[in-house]
C-alpha cells in the first residue's frame, strides 16, 4: 500500500488535533511517495516537529510514522512478501488473541478495498484496536474501476462506526487529480448535505473517503449497521406526496430523450447540495 504527500497532510492534520503515541498498526507496509523535504514542510504546516530525525536514515514507513510520534510501528498483511509484522487474513474473523486490543491506532491506507469480506475486514481493524485508540481509513470511493474489489461511499464508515458507538473524529470526502503533485481537495462529509447531491453529479476526478474514530467505552464491534438515509426514513414515515410528486416529475423527465440528466446535473450545481455548495475543508 501507499502513503503520498497530501496523504501525509491528512495524518498530520489529525496529530496535530490529537497526538499519536504508543503502538501503530497498518494494514499492509506503507511505500512512501514524498520526498525528506515535503515531509519537513507538511510538519510545519500543521506546527509539528518531528519526533524522530529528520536524518535518521532513509525516508520509509517505520521512520515516517516514528516521526509522527509513534514508538512501535508494525504492519499486518496476508502474506510476509513485503515483510509484514504479523500474517492475517482480513477475510476471517478470528484473531490471534496476542492482538486483540492491542494498538493505539489502526491505519489502513487502501486496503480493505482489496479484501473480499469487507464486514469482517471492519470489524477485524476494530478488534485490533485498543479501548480510547482510533482506526483510521484512506479509501476510495468513485472512479477506482478495478483497482480493487470495491468502491466506497462515506456512509459505509459512517453507519459502521456510529453503529458500533465508535466516535467521528474526523470524515471527509477527498477529490484529487491524477498528478501526484496536484493537490487534494477535502469538504466536510455530513449526512444531510450530501443526501441532496444527485446521482451522477460528480465530475470526471477520482474522490477517496478519508475517516478517523475513536474507540470509546461501551463500542462495539461487529455491529451490522443498517443505512442511516433508509434507516430515518422508515422512522419518519417519509412515504409523503412530495415523494410521490417527485417519483411522478423523474418519470415524465426520464421520457424525454436527455432531460433527466441534465435536470439532476443543473440541480447538483444550483442547491446547496451541490459541490459548490458543501463545506470546504482545505487542500492537502
Amino acid at each position: 500500500m501507499g502513503i503520498g504527500r497530501a496523504a501525509i497532510a491528512l495524518l498530520l492534520e489529525e496529530a496535530a488535533a490529537r497526538p499519536f503515541s504508543g503502538r501503530l498498526a497498518t494494514l499492509g507496509r506503507q511505500t512512501v511517495s514524498a520526498t525528506d523535504q515535503e515531509v519537513v514542510r507538511q510538519f510545519a504546516r500543521f506546527g509539528l516537529s518531528p519526533t524522530a530525525s529528520a536524518k535518521e536514515g532513509p525516508l520509509n514507513d517505520q521512520k515516517l510514522f516514528r516521526m509522527m510520534g509513534f514508538a512501535s510501528i508494525e504492519s499486518i498483511d496476508y502474506s510476509d512478501f513485503e515483510g509484514a509484522t504479523h500474517i492475517l487474513d482480513l477475510n476471517t474473523d478470528q484473531i490471534s488473541p496476542a492482538l486483540v486490543g492491542q494498538f493505539d491506532v489502526v491505519l489502513d491506507s487502501g486496503t480493505i478495498e482489496h479484501v473480499f469480506h469487507v464486514p469482517n475486514a471492519l470489524k477485524n481493524v476494530l478488534t485490533l484496536t485498543k479501548e480510547g485508540g482510533r482506526v483510521i481509513f484512506l479509501s476510495p470511493s468513485s472512479n477506482h474501476v478495478d483497482h480493487g474489489f470495491y468502491m466506497f461511499s462515506p456512509t459505509l464508515f459512517m453507519d459502521y462506526l456510529v453503529t458500533n458507538g465508535l466516535r467521528i473524529e474526523k470524515l471527509y470526502f477527498i477529490r484529487y487529480a491524477a498528478s501526484a503533485r496536484a493537490p487534494w481537495k477535502a469538504y466536510a462529509y455530513d449526512r444531510e448535505s450530501w443526501r441532496k447531491f444527485e446521482i451522477g453529479a460528480l465530475d470526471g476526478r477520482p474522490y477517496m473517503v478519508f475517516a478517523v474514530a475513536t474507540r470509546v467505552p461501551g463500542s462495539t464491534i461487529g455491529r451490522i449497521p443498517q443505512q442511516s438515509l433508509y434507516q430515518e426514513r422508515w422512522n419518519a414515515d417519509l412515504a409523503s406526496g412530495r415523494n410521490e410528486r417527485r417519483a411522478r416529475l423523474k418519470r415524465f423527465l426520464a421520457a424525454i430523450p436527455g432531460a433527466l440528466p441534465l435536470a439532476i446535473r443543473i440541480r447538483s450545481i444550483l442547491r446547496p447540495g451541490g459541490r459548490r455548495g458543501l463545506r470546504f475543508v482545505g487542500k492537502y
